[in-house]
C-alpha cells in the first residue's frame, strides 16, 4: 500500500503525527507537492482565498522555491525514517490466509460495516 496524499498540517496530519503510523504498519508514502513553486500552489489549503497571504501552516510541501526547508525538523524526521521490524508471524503467508476473507466481497455483509465484515468484530464488541 502507498499513501499518496496525507500531509495536511492545518488538520493535524503532520509529519510528526503520521510517520509513526506508516512506520508501524509498513505503509509506503510520498509527499504530494514537494516544493512550493509553480501554479499548483500545494502549500495552500483547499479553497484558500485568491490573493490572501500565505497560511501560517502550509498544507502540503516541504521546500521553499529556493530549496530551503519549510521545517528543518520535518526534513530530519524524513531522513531518519525507518520501518519497524515486522513480527515474524506476520511475514508468513499462513497468517494472512488464516483470515479467510475476500475483502472484495466483505463490504456490507450481514449489514455490518466493511471493517467489521473483514475482522469479524462487531462495533459493539470492540474493547
Amino acid at each position: 500500500m502507498v499513501c499518496t496524499e496525507w500531509l495536511a498540517r492545518p488538520f493535524g496530519n503532520t509529519i510528526e503525527a503520521i510517520l509513526p503510523f506508516f512506520e508501524r504498519y509498513h505503509i509506503g508514502w510520498h509527499v504530494w507537492g514537494l516544493c512550493a513553486v509553480g501554479p499548483a500552489q500545494y502549500q495552500y489549503p483547499w479553497d484558500w482565498p485568491m490573493g490572501s497571504p500565505p497560511p501560517e501552516k502550509w498544507f502540503h510541501c516541504l521546500l521553499y522555491p529556493d530549496g530551503m526547508p519549510y521545517s528543518a525538523e520535518e526534513i530530519l524526521m524524513i531522513r531518519d525514517f525507518k520501518y519497524r521490524e515486522v513480527v515474524e508471524q506476520v511475514k508468513t503467508q499462513s497468517y494472512w490466509l488464516s483470515w479467510n476473507v475476500d475483502i472484495n466481497q466483505a463490504a456490507g455483509q450481514n449489514g455490518l460495516p466493511r471493517s467489521s465484515a473483514i475482522t469479524g468484530i462487531k462495533p459493539d464488541e470492540r474493547s
